[in-house]
């Protein structure tokens, strides 16, 4: 019997999990009125894909999460579980993200399309779709 209740609390936390994250999809991230463009700072997104110029546009099969803090500072946290990071700035509508390491990961225009971001910068072509601000 306790087995029972402990296995239903378990599933019911999943779903609960499940659906705050799919309804978190159908949202729109806090919005900058002056440019238009998504406020990065405190909110979390998932990679759709990172293609080249030319090349279909396909859903990443192993997608990374993006966390922008409000200090300027983000992480990626991959699929398997290694993390980056690095700081970001936001200036003239693009999104420059450096890695600890001084390598400039992206250095693009930004353009926001329901709940996707797209950042080109000529090279790459990265999608992500916002998850949720969490004022961080």
């Amino acid at each position: 019997m306790k087995q029972n209740i402990h296995l239903s609390l378990i599933i019911l936390a999943i779903a609960a999990i499940i659906c705050s994250f799919s309804s978190a999809a159908d949202t729109k991230p806090p919005m900058d009125s002056a440019t238009n463009l998504p406020v990065i700072g405190g909110t979390h997104w998932g990679l759709l894909s990172l293609t080249e110029p030319g090349e279909k546009i396909k859903d990443a099969q192993n997608p990374a999460d993006y966390q922008f803090y409000k200090s300027g500072k983000f992480s990626i946290l991959h699929y398997g579980g290694s993390m980056q990071g690095g700081t970001y700035t936001v200036k003239d509508g693009k999104l420059k993200m450096t890695f600890e390491g001084g390598e400039v990961y992206m250095d693009g225009k930004m353009t926001l399309k329901g709940n996707v971001l797209d950042v080109s910068d000529g090279k790459w072509l990265m999608r992500l779709r916002f998850l949720l601000q969490d004022n961080k």
